[in-house]
């Protein structure tokens, strides 16, 4: 490559007239260091090599924000492999949260021997609802950032190789505000989309409210009636599999509390199976402590591995129930039009 250079500015140098440089350095000379004249590289020849698809014909490479999704964004993730949307129910407080970060935390710590961490749209999401958690690991009580209110519904999206198969999970989460609301209201109801996609119906019982008296019956009275609503708006219609967890069981550890906990948790579920068993593929119950407030007690996670192998088994077939309802016995029925009568 061809380069010039400024005119020598020593006083006493006639290179300019002889070429002869009284430095005896000629171009590297340092009077006639100045701004160095490129030449322009002349292009390169064509090459015919082919490299498969341009830049205009390949698929753009999509970057994820990381936060949640939402279910329109649901479809393409379904699609890309077997797949399982997973619908977690519960109140205000009963660990739904935890729950979430926990199952995330499993594959950090790498205590999940029967599956593989393969990807997540929604990391960023993870280390946030951790985040806190981590913080406060040696307080007396771990604080986790319920959700809130405002937020609706919202999707966390876990990827794992099992047996050599990709399977794509999606947890729905909402407040709990919004199950309550849903089972005083046919029209809130409706609006739980979630509930009639899902393979897998996560209902969480508090094992906090379980052991206090005073609380006791709310766990069973909240399942109920949540279901009872879902049943009534055609939600389960497509007979989902049910996962009751008794959540928190880090709080009954001891022999007595552990035994009046597991006395009433199994009330509950008998309870459920009795009065919502033909509406389920199938009736599974766990008894989890995503993050215990002693680790020796129980290990993080307590719990979680089982659920999770239960989550990622292939959805049961969807069909079409068909729904009986009984006749009326109110006296105004009997003034029907007979049948076959014209009006």
């Amino acid at each position: 490559m061809a380069a010039e250079t400024s005119p020598c500015t020593n006083p006493v140098c006639k290179f300019e007239t002889d070429g002869n440089c009284v430095e005896g350095v000629a171009d590297n000379c340092p009077f006639r260091r100045g701004r160095r004249l490129i030449e322009p590289v002349s292009e390169a020849p064509a090459d015919d090599f082919d490299y498969g698809q341009t830049a205009d014909e390949a698929d753009p490479f999509e970057l994820h924000s990381g936060n949640r999704l939402r279910l329109v964004d649901a479809p393409p993730i379904l699609q890309a492999a077997r797949s399982n949307l997973i619908c977690i129910v519960g109140p205000s407080r009963s660990g739904k949260s935890s729950l979430i970060a926990g199952l995330y935390e499993l594959f950090l710590n790498g205590q999940q021997p029967n599956m593989l961490f393969r990807s997540s749209k929604t990391l960023l999401e993870f280390e946030r609802m951790c985040h806190r958690l981590r913080e406060t690991s040696g307080q007396t009580e771990p604080d986790m950032e319920r959700t809130k209110l405002a937020s609706g519904l919202g999707l966390y999206h876990l990827e794992v190789m099992s047996r050599g198969e990709r399977i794509n999970l999606l947890l729905a989460d909402r407040p709990g505000e919004d199950f309550l609301s849903a089972s005083a209201s046919l029209g809130a109801i409706t609006s739980l989309e979630e509930v009639e996609r899902c393979a897998v119906l996560t209902l969480l019982v508090d094992g906090a409210a379980l052991l206090a008296n005073a609380t006791k019956h709310l766990p069973q009275t909240n399942a109920i009636s949540v279901l009872e609503a879902m049943t009534q708006a055609g939600k389960l219609d497509h007979t989902p599999r049910l996962a009751i967890i008794l959540t928190k069981f880090d709080l009954a550890v001891d022999d007595g509390p552990r035994q009046t906990v597991d006395e009433r948790f199994n009330r509950v579920v008998d309870v459920l199976e009795r009065r919502f068993g033909t509406h389920f593929g199938e009736i599974k119950a766990y008894r989890v402590a995503a993050t215990p407030f002693d680790d020796e007690t129980l290990p993080p996670g307590y719990g979680l591995a089982a659920l999770l192998d239960d989550w990622i088994e292939p959805a049961p077939v969807s069909y079409s129930r068909t729904r009986v309802i009984p006749p009326s016995t109110r006296a105004f029925e009997q003034f029907q039009r007979p049948e076959g009568e014209e009006a």
